[in-house]
């Protein structure tokens, strides 16, 4: 299971602690599925093993710079804990490097890499 950090790239910068099993294509789906959902673009920030008890716990440690639902401000403490992430082996596939369309093919969301 992955625990994964992402920010929103306007005023504010809030970022978003979330939770996805470990299955690399349904991580970077989640992904996709958010930033398509969502009207800045977004960054992954970090991605860590972790459980969604964990992630709750996350949300409980930082409750107090919490904005609405899972996102929360760019404290100075949670970007410390942040930085503290060891570096995930697919943190650069699940990057929103790439245009992320939702496309319905055999039951399944699939990102379309663009030129």
């Amino acid at each position: 299971d992955v625990i994964y950090f992402v920010q929103a790239m306007a005023p504010g910068h809030l970022i978003k602690i979330g939770y996805s099993d470990d299955k690399i294509k349904k991580i970077r789906g989640r992904l996709c599925a958010l930033r398509n959902t969502c009207a800045v673009r977004i960054k992954v920030l970090a991605l860590r093993n972790g459980s969604q008890d964990q992630e709750k716990e996350l949300h409980s440690d930082f409750a107090s710079y919490r904005q609405w639902g899972e996102w929360f401000l760019p404290s100075a403490p949670l970007l410390a804990f942040i930085a503290e992430v060891p570096a995930h082996p697919f943190l650069d596939f699940v990057q929103p490097t790439y245009e992320c369309d939702r496309v319905l093919w055999r039951g399944e969301i699939k990102a379309r890499i663009a030129p």
